[in-house]
């Protein structure tokens, strides 16, 4: 089965990220079917992490 193209840079290569378990775009970074990762990545370019963390998810259990 072939991959789709990178919605952002066009690429067709990812690889699957073993830190946040998803495929990502070998080229761009982009995170396939997200918006934001707990890794920290964003598509809007800032820090998935802190937006997650602003839209109220609970990223450290043991913070809480």
């Amino acid at each position: 089965m072939e991959n789709e193209c990178c919605p952002t840079c066009g690429n067709d290569v990812y690889y699957h990220s073993s830190y946040c378990g998803v495929k990502v775009c070998d080229d761009c970074g982009y995170h396939e079917g997200l918006a934001r990762c707990y890794c920290g990545w964003s598509i809007s370019g800032e820090d998935g992490r802190e937006e997650l963390m602003e839209m109220g998810e609970c990223l450290d259990p043991e913070d809480y």
